[in-house]
């Protein structure tokens, strides 16, 4: 009774944990995180109600990504002029 339980992929805990997960890290601004916790959720439980959002919040993530590395090229194109 005071024994360790071992918390399985399929128990509920599990799949409340990615979720939760997932979000907090699109808040964060950890992307890359919370595309690998929510792909996961989606894999694993597609037939939850929540996928709809899980799937949002990958778009989310994913469009961070793509404007942060937009971001990242103009800073860098701007600094290579301005060596010149």
């Amino acid at each position: 009774s005071g024994r360790n339980q071992e918390l399985e992929p399929s128990a509920v805990e599990w799949k409340e944990s990615l979720l939760l997960l997932g979000r907090l890290y699109v808040r964060r601004e950890k992307h890359t995180q919370a595309i690998e916790r929510l792909r996961e959720f989606v894999r694993r439980f597609p037939s939850d109600s929540r996928t709809v959002e899980a799937e949002h919040l990958i778009g989310e993530a994913y469009l961070a990504l793509g404007n942060s590395f937009s971001e990242k090229m103009d800073r860098a194109v701007s600094e290579r002029e301005k060596s010149k």
